[in-house]
């Protein structure tokens, strides 16, 4: 199973069971939202960005993931108070399991902003958390998302990761 596979499951299950959202807890299918599943928080994957960060091979890769969180109610009054409480129990979940269990390295709130949507046959606003999970892997494919220890990685790719500075220090 790819990394990001197990990232979004991970951020799936931290978020589903949130007093506001309950189970409605969803991967992002591009298919309209039913008035029965709000309200509810949508995954979102975005785009991801690639650093190779040694030379051997298979070479070892750091990504940079981009993630939305949506949490999304029926647009009505104490709307935004309901919005805000539903983003404070996502980001104390995120911050819960902040490295989903080793898979990432850093999971970061980088934006967050709502939005009211009322052209939809249910009107409803969104308040949208963007996260990028950074995380470490082998360009083979094997998921190496938890390097342990990272130093492992460094050490291919910056020389004498580890080893003592000392003697190449000069007094001023």
């Amino acid at each position: 199973m790819a990394t990001r596979t197990q990232i979004c499951d991970a951020l799936l299950q931290a978020v589903t069971g949130l007093p506001t959202a309950g189970v409605h807890a969803f991967l992002w299918s591009g298919h309209p939202l039913e008035a029965s599943s709000l309200p509810c928080i949508l995954l979102k994957m975005g785009a991801e960005r690639n650093e190779y960060v040694s030379t051997d091979q298979p070479r070892a890769e750091k990504r940079v993931l981009d993630l939305e969180l949506k949490c999304i109610a029926k647009a009505s009054t104490g709307l935004q108070p309901l919005l805000n409480l539903m983003a404070g129990e996502v980001e104390d979940a995120i911050a819960k399991t902040l490295y989903l269990g080793g898979l990432v390295f850093a999971l970061d709130l980088v934006d967050s902003g709502w939005s009211l949507d009322g052209e939809a046959e249910q009107p409803h606003g969104a308040w949208s958390l963007q996260y990028q999970a950074t995380y470490f892997t082998r360009e083979a494919s094997v998921p190496v998302a938890a390097l342990s220890p990272l130093t492992d990685v460094l050490a291919s790719a910056v020389p004498n990761v580890g080893a003592a500075h000392a003697s190449e220090y000069q007094k001023l």
